[in-house]
């Protein structure tokens, strides 16, 4: 532990002297093309050192999470491939084997002729050891354009171009896409274990629309036709009993004064003729609305639809009004 610290600060001391005299000349640390260059101004470079000290403070106290986004943030400020070899070691130390194993990587690809022969075989001899304490997965997934993530971090999409570099030990492997419920598989891998899994997100079933039950007919106006009929009925025999009473007492009065005084007698018959006429007009008059209240009652009795049938009926016909000289005619489906 305390060789990689006071290699770590003598590269501290050296990254950032290189980048001052890089700054000064208006060089550039030789990279890969796509990496990184050197910071345009004094104020970065400054806030990067600070950065990077700091990162050695918390290295050495074994905070290596810390330490690590400390660095990094110097590395964003000024870019160096020196700063790889840092990271590194950093990663390795928070057995982050992947990452370390591409920090060195980067490091070596990036340095190239700049860096000394002994500190590239140096690290070519560390890169030896961490392929040993890595896996290699290879992720199936027939969902083509799933998200791919090991353990909640997301690595592509199906399908994948090749097999994924992950640290020994269980990972969780998710496949998710919008309209399936994620596949989840889980695999224990050993350094230099090469596996190979399929990973199936289930569709979703789609939620078929349903179409609410038909109301059952209204009864209402039938059974409202049927009391209106009976006491149509009842009122008919109650004004027909009437006028027969009035009948019988008018045939009774006749007999009774028909040798009474010819003006009195006509008299009282107009009387209970009227009466009588009165209560049989009245009597006709019931029985007729009887009729009609009985056919409207039995018409809507004959035609009510079942339920059955309206439930069957999924859209009501249109109603046609016609309308012509003297007529006027009325169609459809109530």
């Amino acid at each position: 532990m305390k060789r990689v610290v006071s290699t770590l600060i003598v590269v501290v001391a050296s990254t950032f002297a290189s980048i001052g005299d890089a700054n000064a000349q208006g060089q550039g640390e030789s990279t890969t093309p796509g990496a990184h260059s050197s910071p345009e101004s004094g104020s970065n470079l400054e806030e990067a050192r600070v950065h990077y000290e700091r990162a050695i403070e918390l290295y050495n106290e074994e905070s290596f999470d810390a330490a690590l986004v400390e660095i990094r943030r110097a590395y964003d400020l000024a870019p160096s491939y020196k700063m790889l070899f840092n990271i590194g070691h950093i990663q390795r130390a928070r057995k982050d084997y992947v990452s370390a194993l591409s920090a060195f990587e980067r490091y070596l690809a990036q340095g190239r002729a700049s860096i000394t022969a002994a500190r590239r075989a140096e690290v070519e001899k560390e890169i030896s050891v961490l392929r040993t304490r890595v896996a290699s997965l290879e992720i199936a997934c027939p969902v083509a354009g799933a998200t791919i993530a090991i353990d909640d971090v997301n690595v592509g999409t199906a399908p994948l171009k090749g097999p994924i570099t992950v640290n020994p030990g269980r990972r969780k492997v998710v496949a998710s896409k919008q309209g399936y419920a994620p596949g989840v598989s889980w695999v224990e891998l050993a350094g230099t274990d090469a596996e190979r899994i399929e990973v199936v997100p289930t569709a979703l079933a789609v939620a078929t629309p349903t179409t609410a039950p038909a109301p059952e007919p209204s009864k209402t106006p039938m059974t409202v036709a049927w009391v209106v009929t009976g006491g149509l009925a009842v009122a008919t025999g109650i004004f027909g009993g009437i006028a027969l009473s009035k009948s019988n007492d008018l045939t009774e009065e006749t007999n009774r004064f028909r040798a009474s005084s010819p003006d009195a007698v006509q008299r009282d018959l107009e009387s209970s003729k009227s009466s009588m006429r009165a209560f049989s007009i009245t009597t006709d008059v019931l029985a007729g609305a009887t009729l009609v209240s009985a056919g409207v009652a039995l018409y809507l009795t004959l035609t009510q639809p079942s339920g059955s049938e309206q439930r069957a009926k999924s859209r009501p016909k249109p109603v046609d009004v016609g309308v012509g000289l003297g007529r006027l005619s009325l169609s459809g489906t109530f």
